[in-house]
């Protein structure tokens, strides 16, 4: 142990002393080695640079190359057992490295070359060219909900408003409910899943989704604990034309993927052009 502490603690002191000034001679600057591989002192320096003492050092300098022998030894015997599928490593691998440069040269072209500014006018033509595309899947709804503690007597000061849902009380309604409220949506604008609401109220297990929709513009529920407050704004059902303004990013994104796909294609077409007229690429 002590041979082992003072071979680290000289190494330690070597790297103090060399700085900037590297040895190049193999033997001398080797830490390990595994066949015709090599670990040297320049390639540890960064990672010892957070270690202040000598003995923080030693055990980081311990650790590095333990870890290296293994990760070498289990590379050694990997490629060993190979055999036979060793070529088909090698493809794989070249086909991934390949992939890597070409995605990285393809970002940045797009980080320097694409338009992302996206026009409320240009998504609402793509909408209406591509409506079909939108059909939704479940049934949707404006809503003001708004859950109260059952002994919250105060309460009866604002289910008018829910009533009535008159647009000019909204800010007074959300006000009184985040004071009072121990959840709330209240919204004219905001489109949400029906799903997503009804799993907040006790509803009937049994209860038809549609028809309840339809038919109660205005609702209370209560359990042992709470009073449960809805009123339906607008709503739309299944199978009709998503609004616009539920898939306004949607349809943005999508309009920026086609211009990407657009700008990468006639990148490729413009450097193969560049490369036969330079006699760089020919069909032979």
């Amino acid at each position: 142990m002590k041979n082992w502490n003072f071979l680290y603690l000289t190494l330690f002191t070597a790297l103090l002393i060399m700085g900037c000034s590297r040895l190049r001679n193999k033997k001398k600057n080797a830490l390990a080695k595994y066949q015709d591989e090599y670990l040297y002192l320049e390639d540890v320096q960064d990672q010892l640079k957070s270690f202040v003492s000598p003995e923080d050092s030693i055990n980081q300098v311990k650790n590095i190359i333990n870890t290296w022998l293994k990760y070498q030894t289990l590379l050694g015997a990997a490629d060993k057992n190979l055999g036979d599928s060793a070529p088909y490593f090698n493809q794989l691998l070249e086909d991934y490295k390949n992939s890597l440069y070409i995605y990285h040269y393809e970002s940045q072209q797009i980080a320097k070359n694409l338009d992302t500014v996206v026009t409320d006018s240009l998504i609402k033509k793509y909408y209406d060219l591509n409506a079909g595309n939108f059909e939704l899947k479940r049934n949707i709804v404006k809503i003001w909900y708004a859950k109260f503690p059952k002994a919250f007597v105060q309460v009866k000061e604002v289910l008018p408003y829910f009533k009535n849902a008159n647009p000019n009380s909204l800010g007074y309604v959300n006000e009184f409910c985040t004071q009072y409220a121990s959840n709330h949506f209240v919204s004219n604008t905001e489109w949400l899943y029906f799903d997503e609401i009804g799993k907040e109220i006790p509803l009937d297990p049994l209860y038809d989704q549609l028809k309840f929709i339809q038919n109660n513009k205005y609702k209370e529920f209560t359990d042992d604990n709470y009073l449960y407050v809805l009123s339906i704004i607008d709503y739309k059902v299944k199978n009709n034309v998503s609004p616009l303004e539920m898939v306004y990013p949607q349809i943005k994104q999508m309009i920026i993927n086609e211009r990407k796909v657009s700008l990468l294609n006639k990148n490729q077409g413009d450097l193969l052009k560049k490369a036969i007229e330079k006699g760089d690429a020919k069909i032979l």
